[in-house]
């Protein structure tokens, strides 16, 4: 899902990682791409395929997902160092 909103904006997953209660994206993103744009088209399509792929979380109400997202660059940092933040998080089940 995530890798499909990349690549339809011209941009590229890199990594993928997951906790409990939230995710790590690493994206390569064109800077013509408003990022607030991309977020929320990720937490929809994954909202609205959880919802249907798990009736029950229908009760939770309408929204899935916080109305927040987190973004910082990575230009302090190598990217292999990035990418292994990313992968040390714990993967869903």
């Amino acid at each position: 899902m995530a890798r499909a909103r990349c690549a339809a904006r011209g941009g590229a997953l890199v990594e993928f990682g997951a906790e409990a209660d939230h995710i790590h994206l690493l994206l390569r993103l064109p800077p013509s791409v408003p990022v607030s744009d991309l977020a929320n088209a990720v937490k929809t399509n994954i909202s609205r395929t959880l919802r249907r792929d798990f009736p029950t979380l229908r009760r939770i109400g309408p929204a899935l997902w916080s109305p927040s997202y987190f973004v910082t660059s990575c230009g302090g940092a190598s990217l292999e160092t990035v990418k292994d933040y990313v992968r040390a998080q714990a993967r869903p089940d």
